[in-house]
């Protein structure tokens, strides 16, 4: 019966079993789950980047993108590492749950 259950779940939802790096501005994620990870990769510069609706059960690493340019929406985030320092401000849009 739980295994069915699952099996429910999973034909209803949109998942990504492979590692997603983002590396072109203007890319947005949306209603995903990400079951290893996603990378805001640093090739992305300062451009824009969006995650909406969406679930990274792995580690959302952001190497990349300007200040105000990464955005999540509405996202569930196991573990998030920063590794570009101007996005370690304040202005660093995190409206979601962590």
């Amino acid at each position: 019966m739980l295994a069915k259950y699952f099996c429910d779940i999973s034909d209803k939802e949109s998942i990504v079993t492979t590692p997603t790096t983002v590396s072109s501005n203007g890319t947005m994620l949306s209603n995903k789950i990400y079951s290893n990870g996603v990378t805001i990769s640093s090739s992305l510069g300062n451009g824009n980047a969006t995650l909406s609706n969406c679930v990274v059960l792995g580690t959302l690493n952001i190497n990349g993108g300007g200040e105000n340019s990464v955005r999540l929406d509405d996202c569930r985030i196991a573990n998030a590492v920063i590794r570009k320092p101007a996005l370690l401000s304040e202005s660093l849009q995190l409206p979601t749950q962590l």
